[in-house]
């Protein structure tokens, strides 16, 4: 029973979001979802183990780049160049 319910619950999820494919290899799939136990965190921790490298650990981002072609006018005059093109290209 609770195969069936979690089945539905996974089948009305995919078609929601139109993967009608994954629909189907959910109903031909003899497999079923992992019960939660003590078993199947450690499986998952064995599987999975923790980072090693902690995000304290890893060195600085560089700066974002700033060119120095790049304006507000210039952004804006791009922007104007690309709704003409999309214009041309509509009609």
């Amino acid at each position: 029973m609770i195969r069936d319910s979690q089945l539905s619950q996974a089948v009305a999820a995919k078609l929601e979001d139109g993967n009608v494919r994954a629909v189907v290899r959910l109903l031909m799939s003899e497999d079923s979802p992992a019960e939660p136990s003590s078993d199947s965190l450690a499986k998952l921790q064995e599987k999975h183990p923790q980072a090693t490298v902690r995000a304290d650990d890893l060195p600085p981002s560089p700066q974002s780049r700033v060119y120095p072609w790049t304006s507000p006018k210039s952004v804006w005059w791009s922007s104007q160049f690309q709704l003409v093109l999309l214009e041309v290209w509509m009609v």
